[in-house]
């Protein structure tokens, strides 16, 4: 809708880049004011803050890189560097930045599931946040409808204009709004039931894998080569739901005995 943001005359700034790390700072700001919480050096939460910064800002871009468009890229190996005009893929940046803080913290005996707390809610914020800065872009768009609330985007590099698409990053900030809610309420005042350290984001790993594979049938935008009539995004969400639904029952299980 507002690929560029005006700061003066004459300087526009990607909106996209612009957003991404506004949300960096005040999630960094977040984490390092929750972390006397869960009695976690607020030193070492900068550390991993900017481990996550680079190893999820490289993942991204990788996988946007060389899966989305590498047929471009070849073609025109300069624009990779271009990262200020977006082309990141959410999943990308957030392998390698789990891989990269899980390395960091089994080397200074950090236990994984207090930081699984302290990240919860700033997870989901982010990627509400991340999912708006897509929104602003034009990009991520999805197919035509008649609905009601279907978006007419102006002519931008990305989305079609001229006729109604499904606004699907909006689809999924509501649906990410909705967990940020329970996990705000839950830690507050949390109920016995499944309520263990690494609880919230375990279940936000199952939440947010079953939204992404609903709303990636609404995705226009191109999603790379399909395996078995789902896009490669959509069996990463497989694998995110299988996987933190095992941990989950295995922790709860552990806690229960």
């Amino acid at each position: 809708m507002f690929p560029f943001i005006q700061i003066t005359e004459g300087v526009l700034i990607p909106s996209y880049f612009l957003v991404i790390s506004l949300v960096y700072v005040i999630s960094s700001l977040w984490l390092f004011i929750r972390a006397p919480r869960y009695r976690i050096p607020q030193k070492m939460v900068l550390d991993v803050c900017l481990i996550i910064m680079i190893s999820g800002f490289l993942g991204a871009r990788f996988l946007h890189v060389f899966y989305e468009h590498p047929d471009y890229y070849l073609k025109v190996p300069s624009q990779i560097f271009k990262f200020w005009q977006g082309g990141f893929v959410f999943y990308g940046g957030l392998f390698l930045a789990l891989v990269s803080s899980f390395i960091y913290l089994k080397k200074n005996n950090q236990n994984w599931r207090l930081w699984f707390e302290l990240f919860a809610p700033v997870v989901v914020f982010g990627y509400i946040v991340g999912r708006f800065a897509t929104f602003l872009s034009g990009s991520g768009y999805g197919h035509p409808t008649d609905l009601p609330w279907g978006i007419v985007y102006p002519p931008g590099p990305e989305a079609p204009s001229g006729v109604a698409l499904h606004p699907t990053p909006i689809y999924s900030m509501i649906w990410n709004l909705i967990y940020l809610f329970f996990v705000l309420l839950r830690q507050k005042s949390p109920p016995k039931l499944f309520n263990f350290p690494g609880s919230f984001l375990l279940g936000y790993g199952v939440y947010h894998g079953i939204g992404r594979l609903f709303i990636e049938q609404f995705r226009n935008d191109f999603r790379g080569q399909t395996m078995l009539f789902l896009s490669v995004s959509s069996w990463i969400s497989v694998l995110l739901i299988v996987i933190c639904f095992f941990i989950f029952w295995r922790e709860y299980k552990n806690i229960k005995n």
